[in-house]
Protein backbone atom coordinates (compact mmCIF):
# COMPACT_ATOMS: atom_id res chain seq x y z
CA UNK A 1 0.00 0.00 0.00
CA UNK A 2 1.38 3.46 -1.32
CA UNK A 3 1.26 6.53 1.69
CA UNK A 4 1.01 9.93 -0.12
CA UNK A 5 2.35 12.56 2.42
CA UNK A 6 0.32 15.74 2.98
CA UNK A 7 1.91 19.12 4.15
CA UNK A 8 2.59 22.46 2.75
CA UNK A 9 5.37 23.24 0.78
CA UNK A 10 7.71 26.33 2.25
CA UNK A 11 8.89 29.57 -0.04
CA UNK A 12 11.92 28.75 -1.63
CA UNK A 13 14.85 31.54 -1.51
CA UNK A 14 14.34 33.04 -4.29
CA UNK A 15 10.46 33.43 -3.82
CA UNK A 16 11.25 35.33 -0.06
CA UNK A 17 14.10 37.64 -2.20
CA UNK A 18 11.22 38.54 -4.31
CA UNK A 19 8.66 39.04 -1.79
CA UNK A 20 11.81 41.20 0.59
CA UNK A 21 12.19 43.17 -2.89
CA UNK A 22 8.51 44.23 -3.45
CA UNK A 23 8.29 45.68 -0.03
CA UNK A 24 11.90 47.06 -0.07
CA UNK A 25 9.92 49.14 -3.00
CA UNK A 26 6.64 49.51 -1.31
CA UNK A 27 8.86 51.03 1.36
CA UNK A 28 10.55 53.14 -1.17
CA UNK A 29 7.82 54.88 -2.94
CA UNK A 30 5.67 55.07 0.01
CA UNK A 31 8.29 57.08 2.46
CA UNK A 32 8.87 60.12 0.51
CA UNK A 33 5.10 60.65 0.15
CA UNK A 34 4.55 60.23 4.15
CA UNK A 35 7.50 62.34 4.70
CA UNK A 36 5.62 65.16 2.26
CA UNK A 37 2.08 64.93 3.80
CA UNK A 38 4.07 65.77 6.99
CA UNK A 39 6.19 68.28 6.06
CA UNK A 40 2.51 69.41 4.34
CA UNK A 41 0.43 69.33 7.92
CA UNK A 42 3.84 71.32 9.70
CA UNK A 43 3.38 73.94 7.23
CA UNK A 44 -0.20 74.22 7.15
CA UNK A 45 0.35 74.47 11.22
CA UNK A 46 2.49 77.53 11.03
CA UNK A 47 0.98 79.12 8.30
CA UNK A 48 -2.02 79.07 11.40
CA UNK A 49 0.57 80.03 13.91
CA UNK A 50 1.46 83.21 11.55
CA UNK A 51 -2.15 84.27 10.99
CA UNK A 52 -2.82 84.27 14.88
CA UNK A 53 0.34 85.83 15.41
CA UNK A 54 -0.42 88.52 12.82
CA UNK A 55 -3.87 89.41 14.23
CA UNK A 56 -2.58 89.79 17.30
CA UNK A 57 -0.19 92.35 15.90
CA UNK A 58 -2.88 94.36 14.70
CA UNK A 59 -5.57 94.23 17.25
CA UNK A 60 -2.65 95.15 20.06
CA UNK A 61 -1.89 98.45 17.05
CA UNK A 62 -5.84 98.93 16.86
CA UNK A 63 -5.67 98.90 20.69
CA UNK A 64 -3.41 101.63 21.16
CA UNK A 65 -4.22 104.12 18.92
CA UNK A 66 -2.43 102.78 15.66
CA UNK A 67 1.43 102.24 17.62
CA UNK A 68 2.95 98.86 16.84
CA UNK A 69 3.86 96.59 19.51
CA UNK A 70 7.97 96.57 19.66
CA UNK A 71 9.99 94.03 17.48
CA UNK A 72 12.72 94.24 20.21
CA UNK A 73 12.66 91.86 23.07
CA UNK A 74 13.38 94.23 26.27
CA UNK A 75 13.00 92.90 29.32
CA UNK A 76 10.13 94.11 31.80
CA UNK A 77 11.68 96.73 34.24
CA UNK A 78 13.54 96.22 36.65
CA UNK A 79 14.80 92.92 34.88
CA UNK A 80 18.44 93.67 33.39
CA UNK A 81 18.61 95.10 29.75
CA UNK A 82 18.84 93.12 26.63
CA UNK A 83 22.20 93.85 24.44
CA UNK A 84 21.70 96.21 21.76
CA UNK A 85 17.58 96.88 20.59
CA UNK A 86 17.44 100.05 20.32
CA UNK A 87 14.85 101.73 17.54
CA UNK A 88 16.50 102.94 14.41
CA UNK A 89 16.50 106.51 13.51
CA UNK A 90 15.69 107.66 16.80
CA UNK A 91 19.41 108.80 18.57
CA UNK A 92 17.62 110.34 21.58
CA UNK A 93 15.51 107.06 22.53
CA UNK A 94 16.13 105.35 26.09
CA UNK A 95 17.04 102.02 25.75
CA UNK A 96 15.65 99.86 27.58
CA UNK A 97 12.44 102.23 27.61
CA UNK A 98 10.69 103.24 30.68
CA UNK A 99 7.33 101.27 29.03
CA UNK A 100 7.74 97.84 28.04
CA UNK A 101 6.22 97.02 25.12
CA UNK A 102 8.18 94.29 23.44
CA UNK A 103 6.32 91.31 22.36
CA UNK A 104 8.16 88.95 24.23
CA UNK A 105 10.17 89.48 26.77
CA UNK A 106 14.32 89.12 27.15
CA UNK A 107 15.46 87.10 24.40
CA UNK A 108 14.55 83.91 23.54
CA UNK A 109 15.65 81.50 27.12
CA UNK A 110 15.55 77.84 26.10
CA UNK A 111 12.26 76.27 25.86
CA UNK A 112 9.64 74.99 28.62
CA UNK A 113 6.10 75.01 28.76
CA UNK A 114 4.48 78.43 29.16
CA UNK A 115 7.53 80.24 28.83
CA UNK A 116 7.82 83.57 30.96
CA UNK A 117 9.47 85.15 27.99
CA UNK A 118 6.58 84.86 25.93
CA UNK A 119 3.58 85.54 28.97
CA UNK A 120 5.22 88.67 29.75
CA UNK A 121 5.27 89.87 25.96
CA UNK A 122 2.62 92.53 25.12
CA UNK A 123 0.88 89.52 22.33
CA UNK A 124 0.34 86.98 25.35
CA UNK A 125 -3.17 88.93 26.20
CA UNK A 126 -4.11 88.23 22.29
CA UNK A 127 -2.89 85.00 21.60
CA UNK A 128 -2.75 82.83 25.06
CA UNK A 129 -1.55 79.63 23.11
CA UNK A 130 2.07 78.96 24.12
CA UNK A 131 2.34 76.44 21.03
CA UNK A 132 1.40 79.15 18.71
CA UNK A 133 4.80 80.80 19.29
CA UNK A 134 6.48 77.55 18.03
CA UNK A 135 7.03 76.45 14.44
CA UNK A 136 6.46 72.37 14.39
CA UNK A 137 9.01 72.66 11.95
CA UNK A 138 11.76 73.69 13.54
CA UNK A 139 14.40 70.30 14.09
CA UNK A 140 16.37 71.72 16.52
CA UNK A 141 13.86 73.81 18.93
CA UNK A 142 16.51 75.55 21.23
CA UNK A 143 14.18 78.98 21.95
CA UNK A 144 10.75 79.10 23.26
CA UNK A 145 9.48 81.35 20.72
CA UNK A 146 10.36 80.41 16.83
CA UNK A 147 9.17 83.39 15.08
CA UNK A 148 11.13 87.13 15.21
CA UNK A 149 9.51 90.76 13.96
CA UNK A 150 10.57 92.46 11.31
CA UNK A 151 13.20 95.08 12.42
CA UNK A 152 11.63 98.17 10.87
CA UNK A 153 8.69 97.78 12.67
CA UNK A 154 9.38 99.48 15.79
CA UNK A 155 12.64 97.60 16.36
CA UNK A 156 16.72 98.00 15.14
CA UNK A 157 16.56 98.51 11.41
CA UNK A 158 15.57 101.69 9.44
CA UNK A 159 12.47 101.88 7.13
CA UNK A 160 11.67 103.41 3.66
CA UNK A 161 11.80 106.82 5.89
CA UNK A 162 15.20 106.19 7.41
CA UNK A 163 13.73 105.69 10.73
CA UNK A 164 11.82 102.54 11.92
CA UNK A 165 7.90 102.45 11.79
CA UNK A 166 5.80 103.37 15.35
CA UNK A 167 2.14 103.46 14.02
CA UNK A 168 0.21 101.35 11.07
CA UNK A 169 -0.22 104.70 9.32
CA UNK A 170 3.76 104.62 9.05
CA UNK A 171 3.34 101.66 6.75
CA UNK A 172 4.11 102.37 3.29
CA UNK A 173 2.35 99.48 1.77
CA UNK A 174 0.96 96.83 4.36
CA UNK A 175 0.22 93.97 2.08
CA UNK A 176 4.11 94.02 1.04
CA UNK A 177 6.02 94.31 4.45
CA UNK A 178 6.23 91.45 6.44
CA UNK A 179 5.76 91.09 10.20
CA UNK A 180 6.42 87.79 11.75
CA UNK A 181 9.28 85.74 9.80
CA UNK A 182 10.99 81.93 11.21
CA UNK A 183 14.33 82.70 12.88
CA UNK A 184 17.32 80.63 14.13
CA UNK A 185 20.03 81.61 15.57
CA UNK A 186 22.41 78.91 16.27
CA UNK A 187 25.14 81.28 18.08
CA UNK A 188 23.05 80.41 21.05
CA UNK A 189 20.42 83.82 21.14
CA UNK A 190 17.58 84.83 19.51
CA UNK A 191 17.06 88.60 20.75
CA UNK A 192 15.05 91.76 19.77
CA UNK A 193 14.06 91.84 16.23
CA UNK A 194 14.94 90.46 13.10
CA UNK A 195 17.36 92.43 11.38
CA UNK A 196 16.05 92.75 7.90
CA UNK A 197 18.01 93.94 4.52
CA UNK A 198 17.60 97.09 3.16
CA UNK A 199 18.01 98.02 -0.48
CA UNK A 200 21.01 98.81 -1.83
CA UNK A 201 22.26 96.51 0.39
CA UNK A 202 23.87 92.88 -0.65
CA UNK A 203 22.95 90.65 1.97
CA UNK A 204 20.97 89.76 4.66
CA UNK A 205 20.99 90.98 8.42
CA UNK A 206 19.49 88.34 10.19
CA UNK A 207 18.81 85.08 8.22
CA UNK A 208 15.19 83.27 7.80
CA UNK A 209 15.03 79.61 9.29
CA UNK A 210 15.19 76.31 7.28
CA UNK A 211 12.24 74.84 9.62
CA UNK A 212 10.30 73.62 6.20
CA UNK A 213 12.62 71.85 3.45
CA UNK A 214 14.20 75.45 1.89
CA UNK A 215 11.52 77.72 2.29
CA UNK A 216 9.52 79.89 5.42
CA UNK A 217 6.31 80.97 6.38
CA UNK A 218 5.78 84.99 6.14
CA UNK A 219 3.13 87.09 7.39
CA UNK A 220 2.59 90.84 6.67
CA UNK A 221 1.11 94.02 7.89
CA UNK A 222 -2.20 93.67 6.09
CA UNK A 223 -3.00 90.26 7.97
CA UNK A 224 -2.33 87.75 5.30
CA UNK A 225 0.66 85.40 5.29
CA UNK A 226 2.47 82.74 2.90
CA UNK A 227 4.96 79.85 2.85
CA UNK A 228 8.28 81.27 0.62
CA UNK A 229 10.08 79.02 -1.08
CA UNK A 230 13.65 79.76 -1.26
CA UNK A 231 14.81 79.86 -5.00
CA UNK A 232 18.56 80.05 -4.03
CA UNK A 233 19.45 76.43 -1.71
CA UNK A 234 22.03 78.49 0.44
CA UNK A 235 19.31 80.38 1.86
CA UNK A 236 18.14 77.26 4.01
CA UNK A 237 21.65 77.24 5.23
CA UNK A 238 22.74 80.48 6.90
CA UNK A 239 20.78 80.73 9.55
CA UNK A 240 22.71 77.10 10.49
CA UNK A 241 26.44 78.33 9.93
CA UNK A 242 25.70 81.33 12.58
CA UNK A 243 27.02 83.98 9.67
CA UNK A 244 25.16 87.26 9.70
CA UNK A 245 25.48 89.11 6.83
CA UNK A 246 25.07 86.12 4.12
CA UNK A 247 24.54 87.05 0.89
CA UNK A 248 22.25 84.59 -1.84
CA UNK A 249 19.77 85.27 -4.58
CA UNK A 250 16.75 85.62 -1.92
CA UNK A 251 17.84 89.02 -0.36
CA UNK A 252 16.29 91.14 -2.82
CA UNK A 253 12.70 89.58 -2.50
CA UNK A 254 13.10 89.67 1.32
CA UNK A 255 14.66 93.46 0.55
CA UNK A 256 11.65 94.55 -1.24
CA UNK A 257 9.51 93.28 1.96
CA UNK A 258 11.53 94.72 4.64
CA UNK A 259 9.74 98.41 4.35
CA UNK A 260 12.69 99.68 2.88
CA UNK A 261 13.44 100.85 -1.32
CA UNK A 262 11.93 97.96 -3.37
CA UNK A 263 15.38 96.79 -5.95
CA UNK A 264 14.75 96.59 -9.52
CA UNK A 265 13.19 94.06 -11.29
CA UNK A 266 11.93 92.94 -8.05
CA UNK A 267 8.27 92.33 -7.56
CA UNK A 268 5.99 93.34 -4.08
Amino acid sequence: MRHVRSGRRGFTLVELLVVIAIIALLISILLPALAKAREQARRTKCLSNQRNLIMAWMMYAGDNKQHLVSANTWAVPPHPAVPGGGLCGYGDFKNPPTFFWSWVEGGNAPPFDASPTVAAGKLWGYVHNYQVYRCPGNRYDQYCHHYSINGTLAGETCGVFGKTFLTLGQIPHPAAVFVFIEDYDIRGYLINSFTSPIYPGKGFGDSPADFHDGGTTISFADGHALFWQYVDPRTAQLSLSGAFGGVTNDVPQLEAWSGGPVPPGVTQ
